[in-house]
């Protein structure tokens, strides 16, 4: 158990490259009922026009196969919440395997906003990310 959580934090630091992760929740993976940890890089925070985005780095406790992709150890997202409206959009998804190489990598240059979810991952991201507003969020 304890070699398996350096290998965990070895990973960790790896995805972050030098960068800040937080912990923000364990979920599961609705598309195929894995369990992951998810984290935020804070060293990531910045706005972008309407946006506030951050890295969202999902590690899995085994390698699965996602996207007809085998060996996925872990997902880079870049999320992105417009606080003001209380919308989400992603518009970057690395799979990555358990060494930290990128396998496969999807962009979303355009991607739509969508409405959060009542329990998924993105709603624990909101408050890391609209927090420091001077406005509050309506």
């Amino acid at each position: 158990m304890f070699l398996r959580l350096i290998a965990l934090s070895a990973l960790s630091l790896s995805l972050a490259q030098a960068g800040d992760l937080t912990f923000i929740a364990e979920a599961v993976n609705s598309g195929n009922g894995k369990k992951y940890r998810a984290y935020i890089d804070q060293s990531t925070i910045h706005r972008e026009g309407a946006y506030e985005s951050v890295k969202l780095v999902s590690i899995y406790d085994q390698p699965i196969s996602a996207a007809g992709f085998a060996g996925v150890k872990s997902m880079v997202n870049f999320f992105q919440v417009d606080c003001h409206r209380h919308v989400k959009r992603v518009t970057y998804i690395g799979f990555l395997d358990a060494q930290g190489h990128v396998i496969v990598e999807e962009n979303y240059p355009d991607a739509p906003d969508e409405p959060f979810g009542s329990s998924t991952v993105d709603r624990k991201v909101e408050p890391y990310l609209c927090m420091h507003l001077s406005d509050p969020v309506k």
